[in-house]
């Protein structure tokens, strides 16, 4: 999902516009403990490196809840990656397009 970020909406992005992956999307259910984010069950991230960088620990993350409607929640591709994990879900009205794997 390409993204649009206002200026200094978004901790550590400089860029205007953002690509991250979905991995969830209004309804899902979302879990984090521990070093594990779970969608629906299924892990789809582990661990939580740039905790340090917004001086917080990674237990202050954790979080058990559904994901509500115009909201998705979404991870990036590299270990290192600043996503959701870290600034919660992307309002639907800042989506400005989609990329896909071509094969």
């Amino acid at each position: 999902m390409l993204f649009w970020s206002p200026s200094g909406s978004l901790s550590g992005f400089k860029e205007k516009f953002i690509l991250k992956q979905v991995a969830g999307v209004p309804g899902d259910r979302i879990t984090i403990r521990g070093e594990e984010v779970r969608i629906n069950g299924k892990t789809v991230v582990r661990g939580f490196p740039l905790a340090k960088a917004y001086h917080r620990e990674a237990k202050e993350f954790e979080r058990d809840e559904i994901i509500p409607d115009g909201k998705y929640f979404l991870i990036g591709v590299h270990p290192m990656s600043n996503d959701s994990r870290y600034w919660g879900f992307l309002d639907a009205g800042s989506v400005v397009g989609f990329a896909y794997k071509l094969f």
